[in-house]
């Protein structure tokens, strides 16, 4: 039993990794030029090359990756780019709004759940196809990869 919880918390720490690996190089690959994102178009080259140096931007990717995983391991999630706020600041202020959030809408979904099992039990015949079809179309539709693409 040990071996089988060893063995799952290292393939975790495996994915954590690589996803943490991915994820950092798609934040650069992605938004172009983030210097010039922060500065706007207006920017010349001579601040977006003081922009860049402030970031840490011109310094190789490896570089800025490892020096952000031993920042993160200690407990320092860097600084916002936009706001030049503490990331875990930043996170410690929107956490609980958003967990209220989850945890009204999961009371709500079950709530509103229950009650439609319910009908479907106790009414049987067509309120209970619906419902089963409901279910299997709800079950087979691909939930959205993020808020944020809304």
């Amino acid at each position: 039993m040990i071996t089988f919880i060893l063995k799952r918390l290292g393939s975790g720490l495996v994915v954590l990794f690589a996803v943490s690996i991915l994820v950092f190089s798609l934040l650069y690959v992605s938004s172009g030029s983030i210097a010039r994102n922060i500065l706007g178009d207006q920017a010349t080259p001579d601040q977006l090359a003081v922009k860049e140096a402030e970031l840490g931007l011109d310094q190789p990717i490896i570089t800025r990756y490892f020096s952000w995983l031993t920042g993160a391991l200690q407990g320092d999630l860097g600084t916002s780019w936009f706001t030049s706020e503490p990331v875990s600041n930043a996170l410690a202020t929107r956490i609980p709004v958003t967990m209220t959030m989850v945890i009204a809408a999961m009371l709500l979904i079950s709530v509103i759940a229950t009650l439609i099992g319910v009908a479907a039990a106790v009414k049987r015949g067509w309120v209970d196809r619906v419902v089963q079809i409901g279910a299997i179309i709800g079950d087979s539709v691909p939930a959205l990869s993020s808020a944020s693409s809304w």
